[in-house]
């Protein structure tokens, strides 16, 4: 795992600055200056809410802003991706953990198997990391995503797990440092009823 050069959304906020906005595709993140913008366009959602997409009683589907007819899915082998089909786990529940961070459990529609959690996880040391399922554990720092609404046109949700930041690129999810790039990739949670007991 990199190590932590950059404050994470949720610690970004609580100083006053948070790194945002941007664009880098397959080629990896654009060299240009961080944009530093202020918390003021920052919500923290509290945990344990009655209700919203954050409170752990609420299960939804995710949907990367800008993409076309496509959801998130968290497949068996090829991890977190985009379809536009009813494959894989659609359907997610951020469970908070408190102090920011959430367990993201997915659950495939109309089964009733367990949740799969997400988890921050590197293929091999020159790759970048992604995620994948794995057996939920809350103590386990590769399943504690920090989940941050960005306001502000064309904004919307941001992930990270250590300072490393969900982007999408031209071959799919990873999570990377935002470094010397700037933040492109918000996602919409869209309510899909009461979470699984």
């Amino acid at each position: 795992m990199r190590a932590n050069k950059w404050t994470t959304a949720a610690g970004a906020a609580l100083t006053g600055a948070l790194v945002v906005g941007g664009l880098f595709g397959s080629a990896g993140p654009a060299s240009a200056s961080p944009t530093v913008q202020s918390s003021q366009g920052v919500s923290h959602e509290a945990a344990g809410k009655k209700k919203g997409p954050l409170s752990g009683k609420r299960q939804v589907t995710i949907v990367r802003k800008g993409s076309f007819e496509s959801g998130v899915a968290l497949m068996k082998k090829a991890g977190l991706v985009e379809r536009d089909d009813d494959a894989g786990r659609q359907l997610f529940v951020p469970t908070p953990l408190g102090k920011g961070k959430y367990l993201v459990k997915a659950y495939k529609s109309g089964s009733k198997a367990k949740a799969t959690c997400w988890q921050a996880y590197q293929p091999k040391p020159t790759a970048s990391l992604r995620i994948r399922g794995a057996k939920c554990n809350a103590k386990s720092k590769a399943q504690r995503f920090e989940i941050v609404k960005i306001k502000g046109k064309g904004k919307g949700y941001v992930f990270s797990n250590r300072g490393a930041y969900l982007w999408h690129t031209d071959n799919g999810f990873i999570l990377e440092e935002i470094g010397d790039a700037t933040q492109d990739t918000y996602f919409k949670l869209v309510d899909n009823g009461k979470a699984p007991a």
